[in-house]
């Protein structure tokens, strides 16, 4: 039994400062040993699932002060949970979670987790004989811990949800306000002073503080204690900020280093800052760690967001890491630490010494997060709100406004595949598919009644196959009512399998053989396998030309509004401006003036 277990502060079980807690559980291990209540002594194989369940159970008991057994009651059991929940749930890139598999073996270790977390109470009585408290309620509320773990588990293996739009717009609006409060500057001052007087006076610090931007805080609160909840609460809006407009993991958010101020930009070191091509815009991106799929952590970077070159708009994210960076500059040089998010383990005030200043672990983020969303009046205590849930909400978001940007978000969220990004964040659920597959031909139906009523117009490389297809099926329905001919043409168009994907720059009648998309793909997928289009490489300059592609009067604006960008974009061409940037910008022209041609749609000079 290796009992080093690893701790968030950066010290194991071992250490001296944890004696106690090590004595107790060594106790609670030889009675299950020795002279269990029920008179069955366990085996040496149960040391194994022992210590398994402890490297999650002990750091979470320290990390939440809980170093008594007397603290292990059913409030902290339901904390417990949700620390197991994380572990299954939070960083997973699956849609459905996997706590319960046929043969019943997770169910098993997550029961595992929850009967270690009971024994204490289940050798109460041995535990008090021998000088060591214990808890004075069943935690498990008198149920076996293979139960609570079934339950546990049915409710875990639904998908995870999409944070609801009434709490995602609260508490993005409410973060952001909250880095505009005319206190925030204050404190990152006032935090500063504390870490540079560790053992000072830190009420008289913190007094003028408090009078000044939270007078009425109740005269039983210390200004101390006042000052240390709004740092808190300001280090939990911004977590949660950086996760809801970046997506990034619990892992990926824990891992990131400070490395101190960039000169050059005067933001975090971890955030770099590069123009696009046309020198138009600068872009921001996080230097960070991937730790998922790799054996180690590996270098990797995250898009924040972007600016006009020249202004002084900073996207939320990065304004979120800057004031991260800037408000525990002071502890973490205190303590020696390097990454971004800290934590004090100390109840009282603010550390005293640099071991009570650790790296924020991921069940520290989650409950800050939690009830910052509940004090803020963002959510309820009913509304379990994961750390996943806001990735999940951000890749749904993006999905929404385009499909086409299903590579670009696959990889901003460090997948291995697009098919992961796909199944497990952007596939909706079995009705809404049918809804989708319904409207798709429901769609190219009514292109193609229209085309036999001469109630719409449609060209382009596919629009003769169109034409060809409506007048064939206008002539074997004859002259029958339009209802009955609608509901003909649509059996027609499921039999035959055809569906239209609309985008706003036209049409595609999707044909797996002809699709130019994964023609020119890199790894183009075989034609038996092609289902849809390949919107990675879905864009006018590819679909322009394609044999599936046609465009209608609604899509006349889109053209117009492109070919004036690039006539503008032309035109502001200097003597300076590379010769490849203007070929460009003139082939684009070309293409444009050939999709407003099919059309006879005149173009502006």
């Amino acid at each position: 039994m290796n009992w080093a277990i690893p701790l968030a502060d950066g010290k194991v079980l071992t250490d001296p400062d944890y004696a106690e807690v090590l004595h107790a559980w060594k106790q609670v291990l030889w009675i299950m040993l020795t002279a269990p209540p029920d008179g069955h002594p366990r085996k040496g194989s149960f040391c194994g699932r022992f210590g398994t369940a402890l490297r999650l159970l002990v750091p979470w008991m320290i990390s939440s002060h809980s170093l008594d057994f007397v603290d292990l009651d059913r409030r902290a059991f339901g904390e417990f949970q949700e620390v197991v929940r994380g572990k299954y749930q939070d960083d997973e890139d699956v849609e459905i979670d996997e706590l319960l598999s046929e043969d019943g073996v997770t169910v098993d270790t997550v029961s595992s987790y929850f009967a270690i977390f009971s024994l204490p109470y289940f050798v109460r009585n041995e535990l008090a004989a021998a000088g060591i408290s214990h808890p004075l309620e069943n935690p498990l509320n008198g149920r076996s811990a293979l139960d609570v773990a079934r339950d546990f588990c049915k409710t875990e293996t639904s998908p995870t949800r999409e944070v609801p739009d009434s709490i995602f717009v609260a508490a993005v609006n409410t973060t952001m306000a909250t880095l505009d409060e005319p206190w925030l500057e204050p404190l990152i001052e006032l935090n500063q002073v504390l870490s540079s007087q560790p053992v000072g006076d830190h009420e008289r610090e913190c007094e003028s503080f408090r009078q000044a931007y939270f007078p009425d805080t109740p005269l039983t609160t210390t200004s101390v204690r006042c000052t240390k909840e709004v740092v808190l609460r300001v280090r939990a809006a911004c977590q949660l900020l950086i996760q809801a407009t970046s997506a990034l993991r619990i892992s990926e958010l824990c891992g990131i280093k400070s490395r101190g101020r960039n000169k050059s930009t005067g933001l975090p070191a971890c955030i770099s800052v590069e123009r696009t091509f046309d020198d138009e815009y600068e872009i921001f991106s996080l230097n960070a760690e991937l730790f998922k799929h790799t054996p180690s952590s590996e270098p990797a970077t995250w898009v924040l967001g972007m600016r006009p070159t020249g202004s002084n708009y900073l996207p939320p994210p990065v304004r979120a890491i800057d004031v991260l960076e800037r408000l525990d500059s002071g502890w973490r040089q205190f303590a020696g630490k390097d990454t971004l998010l800290i934590q004090f383990t100390v109840n009282w005030g603010f550390p005293t010494s640099r071991r009570f200043v650790a790296g924020a672990t991921g069940d520290v983020v989650r409950r800050h997060q939690q009830r910052w969303l509940i004090e803020s009046g963002c959510a309820k205590e009913s509304d379990a709100i994961s750390t996943h849930m806001w990735r999940k909400t951000f890749a749904r978001y993006l999905v929404r406004v385009s499909a086409d940007l299903l590579p670009a978000i696959s990889h901003h969220l460090q997948h291995l595949s697009i098919a992961m990004t796909e199944i497990g964040y952007c596939k909706p659920d079995k009705t809404m598919r049918d809804i989708v597959a319904d409207a798709r031909v429901e769609e190219a139906g009514s292109i193609i009644f229209g085309a036999i009523t001469g109630q719409r117009r449609i060209e382009g490389p596919v629009a003769q196959e169109i034409r060809e297809l409506a007048n064939g099926l206008s002539q074997r329905l004859g002259n029958r009512p339009a209802a009955s001919v609608s509901q003909d043409i649509e059996q027609e168009i499921r039999e035959r399998r055809i569906e239209l994907y609309g985008s706003e720059i036209g049409w595609c009648v999707f044909r797996g053989e002809s699709a130019r998309c994964h023609l020119l793909a890199d790894d183009p997928t075989p034609a038996f396998l092609r289902l849809a289009p390949a919107f990675g490489n879905r864009r006018p300059a590819v679909c322009h030309k394609c044999a599936n592609f046609g465009i209608g009067d609604e899509h006349v604006g889109f053209w117009h509004e492109r070919h004036s960008s690039f006539q503008k974009r032309l035109a502001a061409c200097g003597p300076e401006t590379p010769p490849s940037i203007k070929t460009c910008l003139k082939r684009s022209l070309d293409r444009c003036d050939t999709v407003l041609s099919w059309m006879s749609a005149k173009t502006d000079g």
